[in-house]
């Protein structure tokens, strides 16, 4: 059975938060194409950068990973838009994993 997109979510989260389970290390993707359009290098360095941060700004992760606000802010979006990353913090401002 083809893995859904909530069950790919929640094994992203259970990993970037240290809670893996047997069978949880392995994530598919329908497509090469969304694999690589979702889990990008340079998202990746970002959600890495945001493990056990808590809430951050975008600006801040633009920060952390030394990039451009713009492009923080799209990858910023289609992680939201993936429920890899999640909007919190005061005013819903922050974002983290």
């Amino acid at each position: 059975m083809p893995e859904t997109q909530s069950d790919l979510t929640r094994r992203i989260l259970a990993t970037a938060r240290g809670q893996r389970k047997p069978g949880d290390d392995r994530i598919s993707f329908e497509r090469v194409s969304d694999l690589w359009r979702v889990l990008a290098p340079k998202r990746m360095e970002a959600v890495r950068v945001m493990r056990g941060a808590g809430p951050l700004t975008i600006r801040e992760v633009a920060r952390r990973v030394d990039h451009d606000f713009k492009e923080v802010h799209s990858d910023v979006t289609l992680l939201l838009g993936a429920g890899i990353l999640e909007r919190n913090g005061k005013w819903g401002r922050g974002i983290s994993l």
